[in-house]
């Protein structure tokens, strides 16, 4: 759909519960459209089907204690170990963390795509649709770096840009209940 629709959708979710609206907004602009820009054609079979479907929902894992949503200040690392990334840090506020199938983790060098039943992924037990997740020594395959090595604060400045639709949409659909 276009980004107008995109916005009316989300102004529409939010109007009637602001956490949907966000959900709904990180899954298809933060999660889904990320992989359709920057995925290779085996990431989009792998992970955007069943995104796209229904089936699975994903989760943006960005903001960290000591650099917030900046992506120049992420400290999460992801280093090379044989065929294999292994992701080491903390995020603070993951958006559908504790429901998400999958989560895109923001490192030092890249984008990651990590599934939330991966070993070493310590969900914070918090009673809210954004936690506190640790990634601690969190061990994926090569083919889920999303986009280039090195390019993940470009690629997720990008995806902020369609995030910020939905916040703007979220405010209007909260102030259009207030009067």
């Amino acid at each position: 759909m276009r980004y107008a629709d995109y916005a009316i959708v989300i102004e529409e979710l939010a109007r009637a519960d602001a956490s949907v609206g966000i959900t709904v907004s990180g899954h298809i602009s933060l999660c889904s459209n990320h992989i359709y820009e920057q995925g290779t054609e085996a990431q989009k079979q792998l992970f955007l089907q069943p995104l796209a479907s229904g089936k699975w929902i994903g989760g943006w894992s960005l903001t960290e204690p000591n650099a917030g949503s900046d992506a120049g200040g992420t400290e999460t690392t992801a280093v090379l170990d044989g065929e294999e990334w292994v992701i080491t840090g903390e995020k603070w506020f993951t958006s559908a963390g504790r429901v998400a199938d999958i989560l895109f983790v923001m490192c030092t060098n890249g984008m990651y795509v990590v599934p939330r039943n991966t070993p070493g992924v310590e969900i914070m037990p918090e009673p809210r649709n954004h936690n506190h997740i640790k990634y601690n020594d969190v061990r994926v395959p090569l083919d889920h770096l999303l986009g280039p090595e090195d390019g993940a604060k470009v690629l997720a400045q990008r995806r902020l840009g369609g995030g910020r639709i939905h916040h703007a949409m979220r405010t209007i659909a909260q102030c259009n209940l207030a009067f």
